[in-house]
């Protein structure tokens, strides 16, 4: 994995803010004591705007590029908003005495967080028509990052007693430090669930959090005069630029940094990712605005080096007719075209050798590229035809195995979708498929139920050149209050993940289905339990053909999500749903599997109150599976699968009015509220995602405690094969 660094069009200026939509197609940056400036075409081209010379600070847009924010930095500032990808600019309400010097946007515009330098922090959620004062305190603000959703927000304020990172969980009403340290803090950055955060210190290091900001490690990032920080909607890619220095990156969430191949010792100001990882855009003060381009790897190993594109880069000299003897494939999997590598090579000087190819790899001592091709490795047998919103990981002889893993990019909305095909025959395929978890309900009512799932293990070959359709179930988002106090009262459904393996025609065609999200304020129900009981029903596991032979196959239901109490007075159970259950192994032919489990997802558990002002939340029920030790990592380890996710519940003691949640079903669900005891009037909640397809948890009572609630998303499903290396 690299990156290729160019200049853009944009002129030179003092370039100090950036920001981009999801794709990096629409981006907007701003200028020190200048104007702002505008590109619809992933940069290659600027355009001035309309918006007035000011001492711009800071510039947020949404996830589509469309609804663009800047905050001016002068005692005679302001917000401004632009309603057309940058190109024309109106000012808003918001005060225009303050020193604005950040502001933040949620996916879709709706919800923006502006700080104030030595002021506070002000909030809009109504796409910045209208502003109010938090409760922050009056600080030194110098950053502010928000998850999509805006539930999380994060900002660090710069020297001073209460010099730190803070956090809210509730849209930007509450504030808490998580961490405390007087340094000149000068850039945050967040994930799209809020769960991983990174912040950068102007001649200090870089600090992490994987916990929704609750607690925060120093990475190994060295000390710099970091000025900004970027991350992909994941998390798992970050970057940040140094002031007269280099950009750097960390592959594995903020954990370990490496200097990419961008120029050195420029003034770099500000980043801004794509929610791939795949596209960066950075700016210079007194320079230009670049553009980083991901150049993705060949898969292809050499032996203590790394991937084969680590070769290609820095080859030097002239030209050579001499066959290497490695062909490549400059044609199709359908209609193969093989070619010498020197074919590939034409572009590059060497200095002619009858006896060897005569490239040199200034990489790898000088060595041939004859020689160091000795050292190969093929990948582990497909390639990537096609894939949208999907991580696509590969483990190769890992304890004796090879695997490939899909998951989604975006924790929630999007299915995940890929088209590969095998080159090599795969022999004894172990195949997982995990749906979405559904959401849970908003206001103390149901767990979200959980993702079905499946495991099959193949005995026969998966012949080469099969195509495998696979598509990756998101995890439902849980319920909430949207401004103006309009409920969107269930939490959504989690989505179908699936698996169509074609040689040339239909082999094998599997599926789990995502759970159902929970359903908001069930009212007292007298009587037999309703039948059908659907919200917060677990999803199942389904085959639903083969002509392969299978030795052992699991068809699970997912677990169902708890009741939720409906008032504290309220002593009639509030019912769980149901766990899902699978439907029998459909007539193959000739090759029913040898061993076969239909494993019935557990119902959550009904809530009952106990007595007046006392009532407890049912747990949610656990998946059909509950778990599976997978054996390509290496420490092997187990996977959680498909538990229905736990309600909250409302308890007065001794005039405090605490919540308290049903635990998740193993599998794992996500929980809403957990353990807190809070004063009468005040509220929070803790939105933890599932494992995979786990079902989010419910929120927190409004009419109890006073604050918005917001149910927990489910977790993502997955799709996973394995086989002996």
């Amino acid at each position: 994995m690299s990156y290729t660094w160019t200049q853009t069009t944009a002129p030179t200026e003092n370039w100090d803010r950036i920001t981009s939509d999801s794709t990096g197609q629409h981006l907007a940056a701003t200028i020190l004591n200048g104007g702002i400036y505008w590109s619809s075409d992933y940069g290659l081209n600027w355009t001035l705007s309309n918006a007035p010379n000011k001492v711009w600070d800071g510039i947020a847009s949404d996830s589509s590029g469309q609804y663009v924010v800047a905050v001016a930095g002068s005692a005679s500032g302001g917000i401004y908003r632009s309603t057309d990808y940058g190109s024309t600019w109106n000012i808003t309400s918001a005060p225009n005495t303050f020193t604005w010097s950040g502001i933040a946007s949620d996916s879709s515009g709706e919800y923006l967080h502006a700080i104030i330098s030595n002021g506070r922090i002000y909030i809009s959620i109504n796409f910045g028509s209208t502003w109010s004062a938090s409760n922050a305190n009056i600080e030194n603000w110098a950053g502010i990052a928000s998850s999509s959703s805006g539930v999380y927000v994060y900002a660090v304020a710069s020297l001073g007693s209460g010099g730190g990172i803070y956090t809210s969980t509730n849209y930007g009403s509450n504030w808490t430090q998580t961490y405390t340290l007087n340094a000149l803090w000068d850039g945050i950055a967040c994930s799209s669930s809020g769960q991983y955060v990174y912040a950068v210190v102007d001649g200090g290091g870089i600090y992490r959090s994987t916990n929704y900001g609750s607690s925060w490690t120093l990475s190994n990032a060295p000390n710099e005069a970091w000025t900004g920080i970027a991350c992909s909607s994941s998390g798992e890619f970050v970057y940040a630029v140094v002031y007269n220095g280099g950009i750097y990156w960390s592959l594995d969430s903020g954990l370990n940094w490496t200097i990419t191949t961008a120029p050195s010792n420029l003034q770099w100001y500000a980043i801004t990712s794509t929610s791939s990882g795949q596209n960066l855009n950075a700016v210079v003060y007194g320079g230009g605005i670049y553009r980083g381009t991901y150049i993705p790897n060949t898969n292809y190993i050499v032996n203590g080096v790394g991937d084969l594109l680590t070769l290609f880069l820095p080859l030097s000299g002239g030209t050579s007719t001499t066959p290497t003897g490695y062909l490549y494939n400059a044609g199709t999997i359908g209609t193969p075209n093989y070619q010498d590598l020197n074919t590939l090579f034409a572009a590059y000087f060497a200095p002619p050798s009858a006896a060897t190819t005569g490239f040199n790899s200034l990489l790898h001592g000088g060595n041939d590229l004859n020689q160091v091709f000795q050292n190969i490795e093929p990948p582990i047998g497909y390639i990537v035809n096609s894939q949208s919103n999907i991580i696509i990981t590969q483990y190769k002889n890992i304890n004796g195995y090879n695997a490939v893993t899909f998951e989604c990019s975006s924790p929630t909305s999007t299915v995940g979708l890929a088209n590969i095909t095998s080159f090599v025959a795969l022999n004894n395929v172990t195949i997982i498929i995990v749906g979405g978890g559904g959401g849970g309900a908003y206001n103390s009512s149901q767990g979200g139920g959980g993702g079905g799932s499946l495991i099959c293990s193949l005995t026969t070959t998966i012949p080469s050149s099969s195509t495998f359709n696979i598509t990756v179930g998101n995890g439902g988002v849980g319920g909430f209050f949207q401004s103006g106090n309009t409920a969107v009262a269930n939490g959504v459904n989690g989505q179908n993940s699936s698996l169509e393996i074609d040689s040339p025609s239909p082999i094998l065609q599997l599926a789990a289905t995502g759970g159902k999200g929970g359903l908001s304020l069930i009212n007292a129900v007298t009587g037999p339990k309703p039948n059908p009981f659907t919200y917060g029903s677990g999803g199942i596991g389904e085959l639903f053909f083969t002509t392969l032979t299978i030795s052992a196959l699991t068809l699970a239901g997912g677990g169902g999500g708890s009741g939720g109490s409906y008032t504290s007075a309220n002593t009639t159970a509030q019912y769980g749903g149901d766990g899902g259950t699978p439907p029998a192994i459909p007539p193959l032919p000739s090759v029913q599997p040898t061993v076969a489990t239909l494993s019935n997802g557990q119902n959550g558990a009904d809530c009952t109150g106990i007595a007046v002002n006392d009532s407890y939340s049912g747990n949610g029920g656990n998946s059909g599976l509950t778990s599976f030790a997978v054996p390509f990592f290496t420490t092997p380890k187990s996977i959680t699968l498909g538990g229905g996710g736990g309600g909250s519940a409302n308890k007065k003691n001794n005039g405090t009015l605490g919540i308290w949640s049903g635990a998740a079903g193993k599998g794992t669900g996500g929980v809403g509220s957990v353990n807190y005891e809070l004063p009468a009037g005040s509220g929070t909640s803790s939105l933890l995602t599932g494992g995979y397809g786990g079902g989010g948890g419910s929120g927190i009572a409004a009419g109890y405690l006073g604050s918005l609630p917001y149910g927990g998303n489910g977790g993502g499903g997955c799709v996973i094969l394995y086989w002996p290396a």
